[in-house]
């Protein structure tokens, strides 16, 4: 049970890696609009 929460912990992991970029570059344009 533990094992699997660590397993889509680390999948999970990855894909916020590649999804934190596109969310801080819009919280920043959206800070620059406003």
């Amino acid at each position: 049970m533990l094992r699997l929460v660590y397993y889509q912990f680390l999948h999970n992991k990855k894909q916020w890696l590649g999804v934190s970029p596109v969310i801080f570059v819009s919280s920043l344009v959206m800070g620059l609009a406003v």
